[in-house]
């Protein structure tokens, strides 16, 4: 109860009776049973106000549906029409990262990813990304990696929807889209009960930017003013 309790207190007492809780209070009359029912009526207009608003830059919720990328592997090659699996890391999509090249963003972070420069390079030449990964859980991880990751990650990411126009075509064709990116990879990096949707995340991020570049919108450049993120 508090002092706009009053309304309701009015509409539940009878006419020409003292108002709800008050029953030494004055009697109710017609004009404040109006009054009341004005005030829930604006009331109502409000709350749905409020909840149609638009903010200034936009909606606050995607407006087209939510996509799964579910990471899939194709041991027999991949389909001719791809479609938006391309948005996958393992797609053969090669990527040139501190002046080496690698067939497949996953290639390039697990490469990146070892200390041993051997097992960088037998990474780096296996015949698909699943077998790279295979080969990069036998592999030291770097010192420091877990704090670096994300970073190594956003850049190779980057740098395939930069060097392949087609594949931007496709990540700017989903529009604002959320992106979540299915696996049985470390929750870190893909959606689930535990995941943190990293990649998915990743992938909103570069289509945004992708979509400021189309815009001709100006935007800072992720290391500007200083050095590149991947060791």
């Amino acid at each position: 109860m508090d002092r706009k309790d009053a309304p309701l207190r009015i509409l539940i007492s009878g006419l020409g009776e003292p108002m709800y809780g008050s029953p030494i209070g004055p009697t109710v009359t017609q004009e404040q049973r109006d009054e009341a029912v004005d005030y829930f009526r604006k009331r109502d207009r409000s709350i749905a106000e409020w909840d149609a608003r638009v903010p200034a830059d936009g909606p606050a919720q995607p407006e087209q549906p939510t996509l799964s990328l579910n990471r899939t592997h194709y041991p027999n090659g991949w389909p001719t029409e791809p479609g938006v699996a391309v948005l996958q890391n393992d797609f053969p999509a090669a990527i040139t990262a501190n002046g080496r090249s690698y067939p497949t963003v996953s290639h390039a972070y697990w490469a990146l990813s070892t200390s041993d420069p051997d097992l960088h390079d037998q990474i780096a030449a296996a015949p698909r990304a699943y077998a790279a990964t295979k080969l990069a859980e036998q592999a030291p991880r770097r010192d420091g990696w877990p704090e670096v990751r994300l970073a190594v990650m956003a850049a190779l990411m980057r740098a395939k929807y930069l060097q392949h126009p087609e594949l931007a075509q496709t990540l700017l064709s989903t529009g604002d889209a959320r992106m979540i990116y299915t696996d049985l990879d470390s929750p870190y990096w893909v959606a689930g009960q535990h995941g943190t949707n990293w990649i998915g995340r990743l992938l909103e991020v570069i289509r945004s930017e992708l979509a400021a570049a189309a815009a001709g919108i100006p935007v800072p450049a992720p290391h500007e003013g200083g050095s590149s993120a991947m060791p």
